[in-house]
């Protein structure tokens, strides 16, 4: 199993980078983790920003992802008693770093980089790593530790497989390049084309 990484609303908000997340953990490339607050952030975000999707189609999504990642949720009385040791520009994000570090994380993934610096992270050993860096990350290692990213092309795969109507491999790369800020991660699959 790879590192520990808490995931952040934003990251969670987008189906597609959530399944493409899930997917890798699911080949055990990380261990997954966020918490009750964070799901209800990324529920009640998506249910403003998409008024035409249903709360009870979101809410099975989210009942979903707890299934199937039994230990992902971080316990409300685990974290509490750190918040009031965190020190960020929002206050009401300190949840966050505070669920990342009671449940062990190493990385916290996060679109809002500016909101978690790494000198308030420090202290907690918790490093903010925007999604494209983590996944990156995720595909380098594995290719350093096995010459192929294996299971990394058999999560994306299988993410593909299950969508009704697949884009090309190409079509793929280039939404999550462009659509949801992968374009490292989307560089580096490029010579793995033929197998997505």
């Amino acid at each position: 199993m790879g590192p520990r990484a808490f995931l952040d609303a934003s990251v969670l908000y987008s189906v597609a980078v959530t399944d493409l997340l899930l997917r890798l953990a699911a080949e055990e490339l990380f261990e997954p983790l966020w918490s009750l607050k964070v799901e209800a952030e990324w529920t009640r975000r998506l249910l403003e920003k998409r008024p035409d999707l249903k709360a009870d189609r979101i809410q099975r999504r989210a009942n979903r992802m707890r299934e199937h990642f039994s230990r992902a949720v971080v316990p409300q009385s685990a974290y509490l008693p750190y918040l009031s040791k965190i020190e960020l520009p929002d206050k009401g994000d300190r949840h966050v770093v505070a669920a990342a570090f009671a449940g062990g994380a190493e990385v916290l993934v996060t679109y809002n980089l500016k909101d978690f610096p790494e000198a308030a992270l420090a202290p907690f050993e918790l490093e903010p790593l925007h999604p494209d860096a983590f996944l990156t990350d995720l595909l380098e290692a594995e290719i350093r530790a096995n010459g192929q990213p294996r299971r990394t092309l058999a999560g994306i795969r299988a993410l593909r497989a299950a969508l009704q109507n697949p884009p090309s491999p190409e079509a793929w790369l280039r939404a999550i390049a462009e659509k949801h800020e992968l374009r490292n991660f989307a560089r580096a699959l490029q010579s793995f084309l033929g197998q997505i």
